[in-house]
């Protein structure tokens, strides 16, 4: 199972970013956000499929795709909760 580096939440054994997760992360600390890598990391593969391919053509559209501009979406607060 994989805990989070970054929660609050005391002693948490919660599946990571299931429904339980996200509700005690809304209510014991609302200021830490989750990035973009985090929340890959809980998809299914139909799912990353579909995130990765949008990032990716949003990555392209912006200008040179390299392992920076990676990097920092991955690092970028999501937006998509």
């Amino acid at each position: 199972m994989k805990l989070c580096d970054r929660c609050l939440v005391g002693g948490c054994l919660l599946n990571y970013l299931g429904p339980a997760c996200k509700s005690a992360r809304k209510e014991s600390c609302p200021e830490i956000k989750l990035n973009n890598a985090e929340r890959i990391a809980s998809l299914e593969a139909e799912e990353l499929s579909e995130e990765l391919a949008a990032a990716m053509k949003g990555l392209f559209e912006g200008g040179e795709l390299s392992a920076e501009s990676v990097r920092k979406w991955l690092e970028k607060e999501c937006e998509n909760l």
